[in-house]
């Protein structure tokens, strides 16, 4: 039930994270963190995979910033696998 969560609320965390507002996108990757904070070894593969497709793009983006923000919200979210 979580990960349908994830996978409905994805889009919506992802236009929030393009805002211009810090405290905004604090929450989304907050957010994203305690979405993910989950036993992968509960998932069969065809839901990992599709994780790592929605997450890997955005941990790349957020990892390679200039914004030392965006590289800890990065560090947080693979954290939380």
């Amino acid at each position: 039930m979580r990960i349908s969560l994830v996978f409905k609320l994805w889009d919506h965390i992802q236009k929030a994270l393009n805002s211009p507002w810090s405290n905004i996108r604090s929450i989304c990757y907050g957010l994203i963190c305690s979405m993910l904070k989950i036993d992968i070894s509960d998932y069969n593969e065809h839901f990992l995979q599709k994780i790592k497709r929605l997450v890997l793009p955005l941990l790349v983006d957020l990892l390679s910033s200039r914004e030392s923000e965006s590289k800890a919200g990065g560090l947080n979210i693979l954290g939380s696998f």
